[in-house]
């Protein structure tokens, strides 16, 4: 069926990217299940519209496709959530698209992922290589109406350490700039794309898991004024955390 869809991806734009395929300009209704909950979601999926029109209804921060709590024999736990979702999969309403957002990986054991890889569409968009970074980056600038070439594309690639999500927030900063197109040169983009707002983006998360308060707020004072947008220092920053959690409990383990 084409009226539910999980997508899963390490970047916020390649998300925002493939829902807008899918939504392309009809209205939508927003949840994030970080507030709100999946029954109200559901609640508002089984509406029928009066006047039979399609609706659409995307889920943000959709952690309930992610990996779960385990029972002691290694099965998983069918949460209340799980079980309500399931329900509604089995006899949804066609008239509403359901889209679900997930960043990150998410748990191909769940049934609940696996009933929407069997009837309807699970989209897991994987990260991009540097070449494919750079056919992006130049698709991106043509359609701002800037002519770029290999050099500038490799300095961003670059600067930005292959991050799609940074990638676009520079190319972002540079229209902004310019505010046309125009013929881009590496002389005119370095100074606007310079590596220290990458730096700067690892030094605020250094000073944040080392407890600097007055050094986070201070880099974090000069990323806004760089442009940079706060949720990906949130992003970049839960998966430092992330990291540091899985090597506590590895050295645990190995302790014991």
């Amino acid at each position: 069926m084409d009226n539910i869809y999980l997508i899963t991806s390490n970047s916020i734009n390649k998300i925002k990217e493939e829902t807008n395929k899918i939504v392309k300009e009809n209205p939508l209704t927003t949840f994030d299940l970080n507030t709100d909950t999946i029954e109200n979601v559901l609640e508002e999926a089984a509406y029928f519209s009066v006047f039979d029109e399609k609706k659409y209804i995307v889920v943000k921060n959709a952690k309930i496709f992610q990996a779960s709590k385990k029972s002691t024999e290694g099965e998983e736990k069918t949460s209340k959530k799980d079980d309500i979702l399931i329900k509604y999969l089995e006899d949804p309403n066609l008239q509403t698209v359901l889209i679900f957002e997930v960043y990150g990986n998410v748990d191909s054991k769940k049934k609940i992922v696996k009933t929407i890889k069997e009837k309807y569409h699970l989209i897991q968009i994987p990260d991009l290589k540097p070449k494919e970074l750079n056919t992006e980056i130049t698709a991106i600038f043509k359609s701002k109406g800037y002519k770029t070439n290999y050099d500038i594309n490799n300095y961003i690639i670059t600067a930005c350490q292959n991050n799609y999500d940074l990638i676009i927030n520079e190319i972002n900063k540079i229209d902004l700039y310019y505010q046309k197109g125009c013929q881009l040169t590496l002389e005119k983009i370095m100074p606007i794309v310079s590596t220290q707002t990458v730096d700067n983006n690892f030094k605020f998360i250094d000073a944040v898991l080392n407890k600097n308060l007055t050094e986070s707020l201070n880099i974090y004072d000069d990323l806004l004024l760089q442009k940079v947008e706060p949720i990906m220092l949130i992003i970049m920053l839960s998966k430092d955390i992330k990291a540091l959690l899985s090597l506590s409990i590895l050295h645990s383990i190995l302790l014991i």
